[in-house]
């Protein structure tokens, strides 16, 4: 009778443990997607860490990346969509729409520049953006030859707006 107890109790403690360890890493590995953005050449990797509210936005030539000082990154708060411009016509350079979210970002090959190009609704002329209808509601749309990226969903989805378009689509990661 003992013997049976023992071995339950022992098999129950062996499952627990795969479950322990399990949970430890699903919760504990990290998240990453990578996508691709054919109008500039650039690959963009995220990585949402599971703990802290942290994600990690790298941009590369590249396909194949990981978080280092050779690669350009920015570190983003993962609660708040992430938001980047690219211009087709300088594909060197990005630019970081700030909206309180940017924590960091370290530069090697791109120049990237932390920009509030939010548009000001008080205003008639934005650097990124125009109204969609001067005389209508204040809703507006990207300036040639710009290309919107967002990172939105606690980093669970992109989606890409091009010039003149007023809607975004949605971006699938590449195969793993």
């Amino acid at each position: 009778m003992w013997k049976k107890i023992l071995i339950s109790i022992g098999v129950f403690i062996v499952f627990i443990l795969l479950l322990i360890g399990w949970y430890i890493k699903t919760i504990h590995t990290p998240r990453e997607e990578v996508y691709y953005i054919p109008e500039v050449g650039v690959y963009v990797k995220t990585i949402r860490t599971p703990i802290e509210d942290i994600g990690y936005i790298l941009f590369s030539r590249e396909c194949l990346m990981t978080l280092s000082d050779s690669v350009d990154y920015v570190e983003v708060g993962a609660n708040v969509s992430s938001t980047f411009l690219f211009n087709p016509e300088n594909p060197d350079e990005i630019y970081l729409i700030y909206n309180g979210n940017v924590l960091d970002f370290h530069q090697v090959k791109f120049k990237m520049e932390k920009e509030t190009a939010y548009p000001d609704y008080g205003k008639d002329t934005f650097y990124f953006y125009r109204k969609k209808n001067p005389d209508g509601p204040s809703s507006t749309i990207l300036k040639e030859p710009y290309i919107e990226v967002s990172i939105a969903e606690y980093f669970n989805q992109a989606y890409i707006a091009k010039a003149g378009e007023g809607f975004y689509t949605r971006l699938s990661p590449l195969k793993k």
